[in-house]
């Protein structure tokens, strides 16, 4: 059994400081945590209508998804058109035009008109930016993230943190995507 005692984290501590590139600075209230599998929904998902200024989304399929207030599920567009009642930015970024389920779907709700939508098919990563202080990223789309059930479901990985300057580098890819002759 290994004890982690103040001299073995404050070694690991300088170790990961000195494995850092140089700009890099770590602060203790920095996370990074690792997330797989049903965690992606109460980690990550839930997170989403807890945004107060901006919600950044890259994700394949949105059209299933949910989330969970109290013992009722909301589908994600419903979630969205909330949060833009309350003048938070959304921004969806597509790999493909959304099915006629979404659009018919969402078409029912009057803050629809508030959204930035885009479709970028050579966008293939999944991330979710939560305030420009966090940031998601990883396998699971968002149609995955309704994993509540520990069985039938894909096996999926990513990571949740507030550093700095991951967040500004996943921010910068996003608008890349956005901004690229691609988005149609």
């Amino acid at each position: 059994m290994f004890l982690q005692t103040n001299f073995h984290r404050d070694t690991l501590w300088r170790r990961l400081q000195l494995a850092l590139p140089a700009k890099t600075v770590m602060k203790e209230n920095v996370f990074i945590e690792y997330i797989r599998n049903e965690k992606h929904y109460s980690s990550v998902l839930k997170q989403c209508k807890h945004a107060e200024k901006e919600l950044w989304v890259s994700a394949a399929g949105i059209a299933q998804t949910a989330i969970a207030y109290g013992q009722w599920l909301k589908p994600f567009y419903m979630v969205v058109s909330e949060l833009l009642s309350r003048r938070v930015s959304v921004r969806l970024l597509h790999t493909k035009e959304p099915g006629k389920a979404h659009l018919q779907e969402f078409k029912q709700h009057p803050m629809r008109h508030h959204l930035d939508e885009k479709v970028c098919p050579k966008a293939n990563f999944n991330l979710l930016i939560f305030d420009s202080k966090m940031v998601y990223i990883g396998s699971a789309c968002l149609a995955d993230m309704n994993m509540k059930m520990p069985v039938d479901h894909s096996y999926e990985a990513g990571i949740l943190t507030n550093n700095p300057q991951i967040v500004q580098s996943a921010k910068e890819q996003f608008d890349d995507a956005w901004n690229s002759g691609s988005v149609k």
